[in-house]
């Protein structure tokens, strides 16, 4: 290429880039929706019911959302979620920094934090698939993307969102699990539960919060092996976690990342959680991975061993609670039918989740204290 030649391509770009920037200093609507300054576009999105601020546009990005969670009207949440989609084009459309960094959120070379040791799972892939790989990035704009806006950051975000569903799916079912493992035998008229004679206080409560049957116990690091080299069991797993997502105590369930997601996020990612998985079962390694606790499979061994010995050395509580080992771990409970994890000592009955306080009261005359932060809306 000539020095003019180079002139030229220089110029034609020059002039390709002004004319851009006069086109968007012209720009007055987007897709039919007038463009507003951004102070203009909050003082609309106060009052989210009115839907005002849904005829409008901010001239930069927001991350002001509260509008866009569920309504009841659900034609009043399907146009707000019209409305972001559009306002998401608008703000690409402009390449807003900002919208570049929230981009970047999930991305997994942007303070990446998983559990179970999958991360390692993506620095694997990564070293094999991302040319110039480094395990950090300080860009933080999706627009400048160092691996190209075009080419990779687009996988790169896909993949962080994947790795952040799979994240919080493992832990929810990992939480479920250790929920209906661990019964509550509770004495009403000393106020103590368990093996340790605890206080009766709003502990329990807690615990029993979102009590469900796990459809996929995940008890070890062996388990989590399990289910992200099989495809039928990742299925099982995510349908689990897409039964949690939307409920009322979801947030006391389910360790929540930044992001959370939405039920229409992981049924559309589903299909690709388990096609990635699936293709990259080799870049899965048993000795790499953890449980919940951080815990490696050769740590598990040791104080799994560790317990066995505690146990056969324990001296039985006097009172009368060693025979709660002879006990099944749950029941179900006579006033609904639904499934049981409290059993009460006084009576000999199982009692749900929703309704041992009740019994507790009615039965017992005993009160359950709980904190005000968990009863405040």
């Amino acid at each position: 290429m000539t020095s003019l030649d180079r002139a030229y391509k220089k110029a034609a770009a020059l002039v390709k880039k002004m004319a851009r920037a006069t086109a968007e200093a012209n720009e007055k609507f987007w897709n039919g929706m007038e463009i507003i300054p951004a102070e203009e576009w909050h003082k609309k999105s106060d009052y989210p019911e009115e839907n005002d601020c849904l005829k409008y546009i901010p001239d930069t990005f927001q991350d002001r959302y509260h509008f866009l969670c569920p309504p009841d009207n659900e034609n009043q949440y399907k146009n707000r979620k019209r409305w972001q989609k559009d306002y998401f084009e608008f703000l690409n459309h402009r390449k807003d920094p900002e919208f570049g960094k929230y981009r970047c959120r999930t991305c997994p070379l942007n303070e990446f934090e998983t559990l179970f040791g999958i991360k390692d799972i993506l620095r694997r892939y990564f070293e094999k698939n991302l040319p110039n790989y480094s395990p950090s990035c300080g860009v933080v704009n999706i627009f400048k993307c160092p691996y190209g806006y075009e080419k990779h950051s687009s996988v790169l975000i896909d993949l962080g969102s994947i790795f952040h569903i799979v994240d919080e799916a493992l832990t929810y079912c990992w939480d479920l699990t250790r929920k209906h493992d661990y019964a509550h035998y509770v004495d009403f008229q000393t106020g103590r539960v368990g093996y340790e004679r605890q206080i009766i206080s709003w502990n329990i409560w807690e615990k029993m919060i979102g009590l469900k049957v796990p459809r996929l116990p995940l008890r070890s690091v062996q388990d989590v092996f399990n289910v992200l080299t099989n495809s039928e069991l990742m299925e099982f797993l995510l349908d689990e976690y897409i039964d949690a997502v939307g409920m009322r105590n979801y947030e006391n369930v389910v360790k929540h990342n930044w992001p959370t997601f939405t039920v229409e996020d992981v049924e559309e990612s589903k299909k690709s959680i388990v096609h990635f998985f699936s293709e990259n079962r080799e870049l899965v390694e048993l000795k790499n991975l953890t449980d919940c606790f951080g815990y490696t499979f050769e740590q598990e061994e040791i104080n799994r061993n560790k317990k066995i010995q505690e146990e056969q050395s324990m001296i039985k509580d006097p009172t009368g609670l060693h025979g709660i080992a002879d006990k099944d771990d749950s029941g179900t409970c006579p006033t609904c039918g639904g499934f049981a994890k409290v059993y009460c000592m006084n009576c000999s009955i199982w009692i749900c989740a929703d309704h041992w306080e009740q019994h507790g009261l009615e039965k017992h005359g005993f009160e359950v204290k709980i904190p005000d932060y968990y009863t405040q809306s």
